[in-house]
């Protein structure tokens, strides 16, 4: 079957169930996917070989994993589990794997059966009002409710620490516990314990328990998928297998499992709109899968998606571009609380509350979570008293000694990192007052958490905002295909993980490694289910064109029509806005009896609004020098001039 025809997994709402004959995740009705459809059944006329036949291939495998991190570890391990052969590549050297899986915190978000109604209530309402697709959700909630299950029976752990209603690492569980159904989200770890990359190793484990049936490619990042140009179905991947080129065939599907782009600078300038940033996961997010998808044509969706940190209002201390944010997910030694600093953008404002506990760097304002916009230059100030707390504590350590500014005054200090000294100024007196009066009108932070800023001498760090991960990739449907910019499945083609995560707007802690597991397990395993035979191939035949259009022979860019009229009537045009205004005048000897507009483009609602009142207008002053329209003054000017053409002809 073709499957941009007919959906080619069973993986749906009911499928997706765990049932003790079908095992984990209901795999029981997946096997639909053999046969040809009537698109792909070629005859003795189509040609003798398929397009997968001009191409020179260096390997083949019967599914191709790009990205070996959570999602890329898991539909490996379901490919294999359902027989297929699978080269699993990524472009990180070995040892330097895993994704963003290896870096969060280890946690992982799950529910119970029977509360997939209020899971999905509470992933609708995540999405803030943006567009989400229900069936997408659907299938993470339904696989949420298996996932205990799944890495007891499948990867072999003992339990799932919960930790509802409690703190994580640096988020609430719930994190967004005023929406609808958020008391059916829970959010727990393999071992009870955050930040040790057990369950990543476990993934890992997983995959190279099963070598016989699953090859690993490290330092090997795909470069473009192999695509037949008639049917679109990928048919493999040109993978740079360390410096050296290949085509690499797969027979059943390739899953793109290669995570976000935070680590490709152009694309979070265009994307997410930082001009500066440090990554705080991995360093090999670098959004080869995007460029990929575009040129099969995918269609993208939450490319303005990231998640950050909760502290100082997600940034942190300034590294060089293309490196790792330190400190990793905690804060800066000696500012996750209150004292006597302010974190300020490039002109020397504040611009967050710089103890408030963000929502994965999403920050409270209006009664939405958006987050707050880091400027290309910010600065955490401090005076002596501060400096003097974290260094007494032995907080200030030597990569922070080493980005320090020092000056004697407030404008000294301005002046050394670029910032505006009158703003500064203003700044460090109006955070003064509100710590004084308790009550900080301007960003919110609480008064316990204000302490004056004192006498100098004063202190800088250079700060930037910090992202965890991008949400963003190509649009998938509920059985991790591909779609296209029609909304039809690329066939063959799969995502699963952050690569297209499903988060449109809020984030709920935990959710990424729970789509890693459920999306790459659907992805895996559809992947691996055997597809029709591929349509045959061939070359398109020469054909003879008929250029009936050519320059000059038919346009829409027409001068002024010609317009009949009665006696006593004249025709007059001007410019306006949108284009020629023309209007017909009426005359009974030297008076005006009527005037009528003949052709207008104005914009509807303001000049199309005034051409209704205007010709009246000049039958009652008999006259064209009449008043504009508030707001439409343009369209007013070329009516009165269109009128004044119409009177010329008529020889007033």
């Amino acid at each position: 079957m073709v499957e941009n025809q007919t959906p080619e997994s069973s993986f749906t709402r009911r499928n997706f169930i765990k049932g003790a004959a079908a095992g984990i995740f209901g795999t029981a009705a997946i096997g639909a996917l053999g046969g040809c459809s009537p698109a792909q059944t070629a005859t003795a006329q189509s040609g003798s070989y398929t397009y997968a036949d001009t191409v020179k291939w260096d390997g083949e495998y019967d599914v191709l994993v790009m990205g070996f991190g959570g999602a890329g570890a898991v539909a490996a391990h379901y490919a294999a589990k359902n027989g297929a052969e699978v080269l699993l590549f990524d472009v990180a050297p070995e040892g330097h794997e895993g994704g963003n899986t290896r870096y969060c915190a280890q946690c992982i978000a799950f529910g119970k059966e029977g509360d997939e109604d209020k899971l999905l209530a509470y992933y609708e309402a995540l999405s803030g009002g943006i567009e989400y697709d229900e069936d997408v959700l659907r299938a993470l909630v339904d696989g949420m409710v298996q996932i205990p299950s799944i890495l007891v029976d499948e990867y072999g752990i003992e339990e799932v620490a919960s930790f509802k209603g409690q703190a994580a690492w640096n988020w609430g569980i719930p994190e967004f516990p005023e929406l609808e159904g958020s008391d059916a989200v829970d959010v727990g770890t393999i071992n009870g314990k955050f930040s040790d990359a057990a369950l990543w190793n476990l993934y890992r484990d997983k995959v190279y328990e099963e070598q016989n049936q699953i090859d690993v490619w490290y330092e090997s990042p795909g470069t473009a998928l192999i695509q037949d140009p008639d049917t679109l179905t990928i048919l493999g991947v040109a993978i740079d297998r360390k410096g050296t080129p290949l085509n690499i065939r797969a027979r059943n599907g390739v899953v793109l499992a290669c995570g976000g782009f935070e680590n490709n600078p152009r694309m979070v300038n265009d994307y997410l709109g930082l001009a500066v940033y440090n990554p705080i996961g991995t360093l090999y997010n670098r959004g080869d899968g995007i460029s990929m998808v575009l040129e099969a044509g995918a269609d993208l969706w939450h490319m303005g998606v990231y998640e950050g940190i909760r502290f100082l209002g997600g940034a942190g201390l300034e590294a060089p571009m293309g490196e790792r944010s330190p400190y990793g997910t905690v804060g800066i030694p000696g500012f996750d609380t209150g004292g006597s600093y302010v974190l300020i953008g490039s002109d020397g404002s504040r611009y967050v509350n710089e103890t408030y506990m963000t929502r994965h760097g999403h920050v409270s304002g209006h009664g939405e979570w958006p987050h707050p916009q880091h400027t290309k230059h910010n600065h955490l100030i401090m005076d002596q008293a501060h400096y003097d707390l974290i260094a007494q504590a032995n907080q200030l350590d030597d990569r922070m000694a080493s980005l320090i500014v020092q000056a004697d005054s407030i404008e000294a200090l301005a002046a050394s990192i670029g910032a505006d000294p009158t703003v500064l100024k203003s700044t460090i007196e109006k955070y003064n007052l509100y710590a004084q009066q308790g009550e900080d009108w301007e960003c919110g932070r609480n008064a316990e958490t204000m302490k004056e800023i004192g006498s100098g001498p004063y202190y800088s760090f250079p700060m930037v905002a910090r992202i965890l991960n991008t949400q963003g990739g190509p649009r998938h449907n509920a059985n991790s295909q591909v779609m296209d910019v029609q909304g039809n499945p690329i066939p063959h083609l799969y995502a699963a993980g952050e690569f297209g995560g499903f988060t449109a707007k809020n984030y709920q802690g935990a959710s990424n490694m729970t789509e890693c597991l459920v999306f790459g397990k659907i992805a895996g395993t559809n992947a691996a289910e055997k597809k029709g035979d591929l349509a045959l191939y061939a070359a398109k035949s020469q054909v003879e064109s008929d250029l009936s259009y050519i320059l000059g022979a038919e346009t829409d860019a027409v001068g002024s029509a010609e317009y009949q009229v009665a006696e006593n009537e004249y025709v007059g045009a001007a410019s306006g806005l949108g284009g020629e205004i023309v209007v017909k005048i009426k005359m009974d000897d030297s008076t005006i009896e009527s005037v009528e507009v003949l052709k207008e483009s104005e914009t509807p609602e303001i000049g199309g609004e005034a051409l209704k009142k205007l010709p009246q207008m000049v039958v009652e002053k008999q006259s064209p020098d009449i008043d504009a329209i508030s707001g439409a003054s343009v369209t007013s000017k070329a009516f009165a001039e269109a009128v004044k053409a119409a009177l010329e002809k008529a020889g007033m």
